[in-house]
């Protein structure tokens, strides 16, 4: 299976169990994990805009702001080292 088959069998399962703020944070959660391009590809796969998407990354980020953590990055790590 491919990625995108992939996250489209996942979010067909998921849907009917998650309200819409569940929903969005599913989407949110996805789409950082996949880092680059994640926005648009869970987009895709879940049928939804890529305002959608943004949207629920917006609210993840404010959760953890409201609760003092940091959102994490799965994404690129730039390295702490002196040069």
């Amino acid at each position: 299976m491919d990625e995108m088959a992939v996250l489209e069998a996942k979010f067909a399962t998921m849907l009917p169990h998650l309200n819409e703020r569940q929903w969005r944070v599913l989407l949110g959660v996805e789409a950082r994990a996949l880092g680059h391009g994640g926005v648009t590809r869970v987009a895709r796969a879940a049928r939804v805009s890529r305002t959608t998407v943004h949207a629920a990354l917006a609210e993840l980020d404010s959760a953890c702001s409201a609760h003092g953590t940091e959102p994490p990055s799965w994404g690129w790590a730039q390295a702490t080292t002196g040069g």
